[in-house]
């Protein structure tokens, strides 16, 4: 059993390289919490959209308001150029937003030299 864990979390590896697995989620939904494991597991590094915000400035990030879009897209699209991530995977935990925020994500993960899914392989789904 070990093993088979531990070929599937090689095979993702694998499969990621240095790409980029972006989480989206509500609020206090505990995307840091998944996203913080995922990047243990598999040897990647970890943001946190939320800190990189508060460490900015953002106070409004501590009660759960989101920062208004220019100021999201200002403080954390950059990260994905930042050379201490560079040749590593990334993974980014992120508020799902409904103003299209995620879509500026992708668009500058991708920019960035990073693969990134828009979905994960089918056998990685849930429940399988």
């Amino acid at each position: 059993m070990l093993m088979d864990y531990q070929r599937e979390v090689e095979s993702i590896k694998k499969w990621l390289g240095t790409g980029s697995i972006n989480i989206f989620g509500l609020p206090y939904s505990g995307k840091d919490t998944i996203g913080s494991a995922l990047a243990n597991m598999l040897g990647a590094e970890f943001l946190s959209s939320g800190r990189l915000l508060r460490n900015y400035g953002e106070k409004d990030q501590e009660v759960g308001i989101l920062s208004p879009t220019d100021v999201f897209c200002k403080v954390v699209l950059p990260a994905f150029f930042d050379e201490n991530y560079s040749g590593k995977p990334l993974i980014l935990s992120t508020v799902g937003r409904s103003s299209g925020e995620e879509y500026k994500v992708i668009e500058t993960a991708e920019k960035s030299g990073r693969r990134c899914a828009r979905r994960a392989p089918r056998r990685w789904a849930p429940g399988r």
